[in-house]
């Protein structure tokens, strides 16, 4: 009962703080912003020139992220086709009961979690290589939509114990990609700017949220003593070196995808 009512506490307060933000909006004057002209199309960007601002070191940098996120998607892809067989190596998601007896309900494989991560970082490549060459703005807004869909289904894949099998959630999405597109597109700037930002930034906080979370049960479950969880690393390889461990333990693993989400809402 007393999480049911914080839940709700939580989604109450979330929405003030939405509706708060969107009031803001016509109680404060922007400055005039003259957007930046594509230099390929020619088209309004979603930025204008600031002091400093230099156009080939901001290129060079996404360049940059874009063929470091490939070349790591890239290996990514290559363990996803060809998952692990050695049980140290083999990772689930698994669905503990709320109640006293702190019992597993079910485990699923992590590979369709895996191959999200992996298909999240290939499309952030094609992202960051789209926003060089048509700069942020309204056009690259087509390719950056399906950036953060794949967020939303990485955020389904944990809140749902790794499997979506409610058909119901691919109709939300579709409904996410056309709504947001077609907001987008007649929407003028900086509206449509400021609301691409706004709603991208909150799946970014979201896997933020939902790493530590995963990090704090997992962490908690362990140091309590429950048996249900399988063997980490260290049970599988007693006589190994511990130098260079073939997993890390459980929720230790976890603390990359804090790093990496926290380091990407930046």
């Amino acid at each position: 009962m007393n999480l049911k009512c914080g839940h709700l506490i939580a989604i109450i307060f979330a929405f003030g703080v939405l509706g708060a933000i969107i009031l803001s909006f016509f109680t404060v004057t922007l400055s005039k912003i003259e957007p930046v002209r594509d230099r390929l199309t020619g088209y309004p960007t979603w930025h204008g020139v600031y002091q400093g601002f230099d156009r080939q070191k901001n290129d060079t940098m996404g360049t940059f992220i874009a063929v470091i996120m490939l070349v790591v998607g890239l290996i990514g892809l290559k363990l996803v086709l060809n998952p692990p067989t050695k049980p140290s190596l083999i990772t689930k998601f698994y669905t503990v009961s709320d109640d006293n007896q702190e019992s597993v309900i079910s485990e699923v494989s992590t590979i369709g979690f895996n191959r999200s991560l992996v298909t999240y970082t290939l499309i952030t490549s094609i992202t960051a290589i789209a926003g060089v060459i048509f700069d942020i703005g309204k056009l690259w807004s087509a390719i950056g939509l399906f950036h953060n869909t794949i967020e939303i289904i990485i955020l389904l894949l944990i809140g749902s114990g790794g499997r979506l099998t409610n058909v119901s959630y691919f109709v939300w999405m579709l409904i996410y990609i056309v709504s947001v597109a077609g907001i987008c597109i007649f929407s003028n700037f900086p509206i449509d700017a400021l609301f691409f930002k706004i709603q991208g930034l909150c799946m970014d906080y979201a896997l933020v949220i939902e790493f530590v979370r995963i990090y704090i049960s997992t962490k908690n479950h362990q140091d309590a003593g429950k048996d249900e969880l399988p063997l980490d690393n260290d049970d599988y390889n007693d006589n190994q070196s511990k130098l260079l461990p073939i997993t890390f333990n459980h929720h230790n693993s976890i603390i990359f995808l804090i790093l990496a989400s926290s380091a990407h809402v930046f």
